[in-house]
């Protein structure tokens, strides 16, 4: 009898310490999962900083942005297997990346390639440095922007709102174009919405009181075409520049630190100069 309750208890006692291994395993495996995580985010959150920090000295030094990343290897800015590894549709470090933009304005994002594994957040950068960031723990994520949580150091609303601002005035350019393309002239804010070319909220936004993310918008029709500009609701709080365009696609801009300082306009220095 003495033997069979020694049995069962030796039984027992290695199916705890099997249980208590299977546990501990469990825990390594998650942990070196968190590791993975953070250091492939580490890994994002420096290359787009980077990217950001290079993209600032290319500009100073020629007046505008590279258009890719290659571009700032060739300037020396950026070291060329750093810069190929961030190339659009490349992974690195469990994270893919896609730039986008053109001289004058620019946005990064990373992805984490595997969603939930790879990374958890997904991060957003633009040419003003602001940064953002989404969940991303499986295939149904948002892609971040400019409307998504700000990521790290908290960022002035005024730069959000030109951001926001100079988004509004390319969409109406584009608008435009479609119009003119239709109707063979150049619309009004009212007709361009009416068009489903523009968002209603831009319709309303003409006047300070009824301003779209601390701006408001003057479109007027031209015998030449049309020009817009993006003027601060406060000027120096919602915004510290404004912001013009014309049929041209150009956007310009001017400082706006106060009501008294003038417009910009078609012979203002162009956007990223």
């Amino acid at each position: 009898m003495l033997n069979v309750i020694k049995k069962i208890v030796l039984i027992v006692f290695f199916i705890a310490l099997a249980a208590v291994f299977f546990m501990l395993m469990k825990k390594m495996r998650a942990w070196d999962s968190q590791n993975l995580e953070v250091r492939n985010r580490t890994a994002a959150i420096y290359a787009l900083k980077k990217v950001y920090e290079e993209q600032k000295q290319y500009q100073s030094k020629y007046g505008e942005y590279a258009l890719s990343n290659q571009e700032l290897a060739k300037a020396n800015m950026l070291e060329p297997d750093f810069a190929e590894s961030i190339e659009a549709g490349k992974v690195r470090y469990g994270y893919w990346f896609l730039k986008l933009g053109s001289r004058s304005d620019w946005e990064l994002i990373a992805v984490p390639n595997e969603p939930g594994i790879s990374g958890r957040s997904s991060f957003f950068i633009n040419n003003f440095g602001i940064m953002a960031f989404e969940p991303c723990i499986d295939k149904n994520y948002n892609t971040p922007g400019l409307g998504s949580p700000p990521f790290g150091q908290p960022v002035h609303k005024s730069q959000s709102n030109e951001a926001d601002a100079i988004s509004s005035l390319k969409t109406i350019s584009c608008a435009q174009e479609l119009y003119y393309t239709r109707h063979e002239k150049y619309g009004t804010l009212a007709e361009l919405c009416k068009a489903k070319s523009l968002h209603e909220s831009l319709e309303k936004a003409i006047n300070p009181e009824h301003g779209k993310s601390g701006y408001y918008f003057l479109l007027t029709l031209t015998k030449d075409g049309w020009s817009c500009k993006a003027i601060p609701a406060v000027a120096g709080e919602t915004g510290k520049r404004i912001f013009f365009v014309n049929q041209t696609g150009i956007i310009r801009t001017a400082p706006c630190e106060s009501k008294d300082d003038p417009p910009a306009n078609a012979k203002s220095p162009p956007l990223g100069r």
